[in-house]
């Protein structure tokens, strides 16, 4: 192999390498269709991932 190769291939892990995020979640639930309670806490953000079109219902003491 040539030198200009194993450069190129190093460069390309390094870079790789360097790029990794490192994703972490607080809490996963597997949704079956049925309503999921998810707490909510003042002063925190919750983003929640689904993968079908859902309804987000809130409790009344929220709404009013």
């Amino acid at each position: 192999m040539s030198v200009l190769r194993v450069i190129t291939c190093s460069t390309l892990l390094a870079v790789l390498a360097g790029n990794a995020q490192v994703a972490s979640a607080v809490e996963i639930l597997r949704w079956e269709r049925l309503p999921l309670a998810i707490p909510l806490r003042i002063n925190q953000e919750r983003i929640v991932f689904v993968d079908q079109n859902v309804r987000v219902g809130l409790p009344r003491s929220l709404t009013e």
